[in-house]
This record gives structure tokens, C-alpha cells and sequence, in this order.
């Protein structure tokens, strides 16, 4: 998390260098991730250390000129980090790695204690990933059945709530700006909305696979959002005039010029704002969503759901065979009905043979039962 804050103040080719190991770890299994930390943390000790040497600079005394300094556009050698007698670099984004590298140290210490003997002396919990092919017995209790406190009732409130307050934070990072990559983020919130609580009953791979495609997602925005930033704050009034379309489309924009940056630009009209902080706060939601995904709080809500499922389908089933039965309770008085109309037609032709002796006979046509007015009337009066 402290990865993307950075990205998002520096913007620039340490930030983006950032955003590169964002991309390449936020993936990675937590064993995978423990073994490769020591280098992430060797970087920064580096990167910070570099910083601060190149904030300092040379000595004006010295009356050496940088060879940057004639060259290179004033927006290029910003976006590289690279000292200037005239224009002194912005101090203020080493306390954005200077936190960075204070969390990636306690997170190390996290690591080494996970892989010592000790580790399970600690009543924190473990942190070991769950094994969704050969799942363990779950060591939560049910706080969704069971709700005995205040806290029962935030957690089914989080758990609950959290999946579409990330999909709601997602839409918004979508509609706050018009260019490709908002598009992405629509169409993502209509598919998983699309799903419902549909969602909760895809087997744990299944849904981990589909919620990582949407984080990936958003880190490849971040990524190319934060590159793009060279072309926003170096030759955007030079690529207004040339490939308008471009702009627009990509939403290409200076973020550290958003405040007081036109809206317009020689006929070309463009969003002054990128939009990278909502990608940062969509990040943080989603990445946080993942998290609950993986725990063992979220089966519970999966069992309630299922629950709901199959008391639903039941209700389902007894609402058919009331219908069913009123069906059925219908078609019988149709059939009891139509045996008493059966029962006085054969009355009435009984007593027509009775009064007509041997010349009775049933008529073949119409106009042959004219002739008999007599059965007609009693057919008449008897229904």
C-alpha cells in the first residue's frame, strides 16, 4: 500500500520504478514475496540514499554545470529526478520514500519472524495462506449465525458491506473521468454486479482468479498512468496540437499542474485531471477486498449465502406444489362437472326411447335433431 501512496506523490522515474515492482509483487505468494524482499529493501536503502545526494547537488562554488542542464526540456529533467543550479528539486517526495522504506523495514521484520521457530508463540494469529485445495478445518467461530456481541455485528457489517463498497469505489474511479481506461473499470462493476451474491458461491479459486484480473487491471493503469506523465508534463501542448485524439483518449494530463492547468489547449479539449488518485484509493479498496477474500471470516458469509440459496430454492418448491395442488383441486371439479352433465344426458335419452318406443334413433346431423323438439326442451330444462 505504501508502494502506490509513493507512486502516486512522486510521479516521476522513481515512482514509476516503483510502480514496476508493484506490478512484478502484488501477485506473489507471501513465501515468494518473504524471499524477495531483502532485495525490494536493498532498493530503497539505495534509491533513498541517491535521492539525497542528488537534493543536495554540487557545490555552486565548484562552477560546474550539470550536462542536463542546456539539452533535456525543464518537464523531462523533472520527471528524471536530475538537480538544477536553477530549479531545485522538490525535497518533500524523500519523506514519501523515506515512509516507504520504513514500512518495507517493519514488513521485513514481519517476514523474518514468520520463518522463525517462534512464530507460532505469538497470539496475533498466523498469516500462513489457506490451502483451498486441501482446506483446514475452519479455527473462526460462526459470527454470522451467532452474533453474541458488537463486534459480531461490525464484522458481518465489513464482510457484508465491503464488496460493494470496492465495486462502488471501482464505478467511481470509471465515471470520474471519460478516456480508455475509466471504460475498464465500468465494464468490471457491471460484470461482477451482473453476478450478484452469485459471486460468493464461485469455488475460492474461481473468485480469487476473477478479483485479480481487476486488480491487475487497475496496477497496469497506475503503471502506465504514471509513464504517461512524461508526455503530460514535457510535450503536451506539442502532442495537443499534433494527435488531439490521443489525448483525449488516453486522458494524457500533468497531475502536479491539475489545479491550475486550461481545460482547452489551441481547439482541443481535455480533462486536466488524470484521475490517478482515484486508481490509488480503487487500489487500496480492491487490494483490501482481496485480503478478506483469502480469510477465514469470508467462509462463513459464503455458508450464509448458500444457506439463503437453498432456503430460497425451498420456498421455491412449496410455492409449485400449492399451485400444483390448486391445479389439480380445479381440474377434479372440471372432471365432477362434467360426469354430472354425462349422467342427465343419458337421463334424456333414456326417456326419449322410452317415449319414442323402437323409432327412436340418434340423429347423424343437425337437422335431423330438429325434428325431435320434445328431447330439446327437456335438454333445455334440465341444464
Amino acid at each position: 500500500m505504501s508502494i502506490v501512496v509513493c507512486v502516486g506523490v512522486r510521479l516521476d522515474v522513481l515512482g514509476f520504478l516503483s510502480a514496476v515492482w508493484l506490478s512484478s509483487m502484488f501477485l506473489l505468494k507471501r513465501k515468494t514475496l518473504a524471499r524477495i524482499w531483502p532485495v525490494y529493501v536493498a532498493y530503497q536503502c539505495i534509491v533513498l540514499t541517491l535521492q539525497y545526494l542528488m537534493c543536495l547537488g554540487l557545490p555552486p562554488g565548484l562552477c560546474i554545470e550539470y550536462p542536463w542542464t542546456e539539452p533535456l526540456e525543464t518537464g523531462l529533467r523533472e520527471w528524471l529526478f536530475l538537480p538544477n543550479f536553477q530549479n531545485s528539486l522538490n525535497t518533500s517526495k524523500i519523506v514519501a520514500d523515506f515512509f516507504q522504506l520504513l514500512f518495507a523495514c517493519c514488513q521485513l521484520f514481519v517476514f523474518r519472524i514468520e520463518t522463525s521457530p517462534v512464530a507460532g508463540l505469538y497470539e496475533g494469529g498466523s498469516n500462513k495462506e489457506i490451502d483451498f485445495a486441501h482446506p483446514e478445518p475452519n479455527p473462526i467461530p460462526d459470527f454470522v449465525t451467532c452474533t453474541k456481541s458488537i463486534l459480531d455485528m461490525l464484522k458481518v457489517l465489513v464482510f457484508y458491506a465491503f464488496y460493494w463498497i470496492s465495486l462502488a469505489v471501482a464505478f467511481q474511479a470509471g465515471t470520474a473521468r471519460i478516456n480508455l481506461f475509466a471504460m475498464g473499470y465500468v465494464i468490471s462493476c457491471f460484470y461482477f454486479l451482473w453476478n450478484g451474491n452469485e459471486f460468493y458461491l464461485k469455488s475460492r479459486p474461481a473468485l480469487l482468479r476473477m478479483w485479480n484480473i481487476l486488480l491487475a487491471y487497475n496496477v497496469t493503469v497506475i503503471l502506465i498512468s504514471c509513464l504517461l506523465q512524461l508526455v503530460g508534463c514535457t510535450y503536451f501542448e506539442l502532442l495537443c496540437r499534433k494527435q488531439c485524439w490521443l489525448v483525449q483518449l488516453l486522458g494524457i494530463a500533468c497531475q502536479r499542474r491539475a489545479k491550475d492547468a486550461p481545460t482547452k489547449v489551441e481547439g482541443c479539449k481535455f480533462e486536466p485531471d488524470p484521475g490517478l488518485v482515484y486508481d490509488i484509493i480503487c487500489f487500496a479498496f480492491l487490494l483490501l477486498q482481496r485480503r478478506l477474500f483469502s480469510s477465514y471470516y469470508f467462509q462463513h458469509v459464503v455458508n450464509e449465502v448458500k444457506a439463503q440459496q437453498v432456503l430460497s430454492s425451498r420456498g421455491a418448491e412449496l410455492i409449485h406444489e400449492i399451485q400444483m395442488k390448486e391445479v389439480m383441486e380445479q381440474q377434479a371439479n372440471e372432471r365432477e362437472i362434467m360426469e354430472r352433465i354425462k349422467k342427465k344426458m343419458d337421463r334424456i335419452r333414456a326417456y326419449q326411447q322410452k317415449i319414442r318406443g323402437g323409432e327412436n334413433m340418434e340423429p347423424e346431423t343437425h337437422f335431423q335433431g330438429t325434428s325431435f323438439p320434445l328431447a330439446l326442451h327437456k335438454l333445455t330444462v334440465s341444464i
